[in-house]
Order: structure tokens, then sequence, then C-alpha cells
């Protein structure tokens, strides 16, 4: 009779929990995280993150350089993953979430790596369907970058 009244007891402190208001502090910790605004792009001067050249503006299309400094060597899978990196590092607030295949036509790759068209997916949503689509073109010592002007909203 006493494990019954017990486990009435635990349960009647969950229903009141759930039904209850939020105490001061949750309704304190909501309020403030309702009021903080959202950071908007470019992301790229955040910490961990190399900021790239502003790009120009071509119709529905942003057009932009990424430096040369740090590529590793000439244009191939290393490089194209560091480029899509720093377009995502700049217009992201969370690149991580995003995948890139490189090296293969089936995953969205032209195999000429001087001037490719990359398929970048959200990994949440699970989707075959591309978040967005980059094209990198091999200038002689870095990679041109060519993609949505949508993404000066961010990704």
């Amino acid at each position: 009779m006493a494990a019954v009244v017990l486990v009435a007891a635990a349960a009647a402190v969950l229903l009141a929990r759930s039904t209850s208001s939020p105490s001061p502090t949750e309704a304190a910790r909501r309020a403030a995280l309702s009021a903080s605004p959202t950071p908007t792009p470019p992301y790229d001067g955040l910490p961990g993150r190399t900021p790239i050249p502003d790009p120009a503006v071509a119709g529905e299309q942003l057009v932009g350089d990424l430096p040369a400094a740090g590529l590793p060597g000439p244009p191939g899978r290393a490089a194209a993953g560091l480029a899509v990196g720093l377009v995502l590092g700049r217009y992201c607030l969370d690149p991580a979430a995003y995948a890139y295949p490189l090296g293969s036509a089936g995953a969205g790759v032209d195999p000429d790596w001087e001037h490719l068209t990359v398929a970048v997916f959200r990994i949440e949503r699970g989707s075959s369907t591309p978040a967005l689509m980059l094209t990198l073109d091999w200038t002689g010592d870095h990679y041109l970058w060519t993609g949505p002007v949508a993404l000066l909203r961010g990704c």
C-alpha cells in the first residue's frame, strides 16, 4: 500500500510541475533568449573562422575571391574542401550542419578540380535536394567562388 501511495504522490508532483507556469528563473531565461538578436552574416569574423573578401553581386549570384594563403597546393579535393568551408564559414552560423561530398560526379561534383560545381546539403534534413550550389573556378593560385545571392541572408 505504501508503494502505491509513493507512486501516486510522485505522479501528482510531476503533473503539478508540467501544468504549472514556468519558474521565474525559467521565464527570465526564455525571455532573454527570445530578446537576444540572432546574429546575421557575415560570420567569418567569429572566432576560429577565416575572413574572406566581400563578394560582388552579379544578378542573382554572388562572385568572390578566396584567399590563396592556406590553400593546400594545386586544385584538388583538399583545396576545394577548404574553399567550400571558407564560404560556409562566412554565411552559415553553423557550417558543421552542412555536408558537401567531393570527388565524384554522382555526388554533385564535376571531376575537373579547376572548375567544379559543389552541392551542399543540410545534414539534419536528410534530403537528397541540395540546400545550395556553389561553383569554384581555379584562377592559377586560388579559387573564385559563385553562389546564390540568398547567402547574404545566411544558410
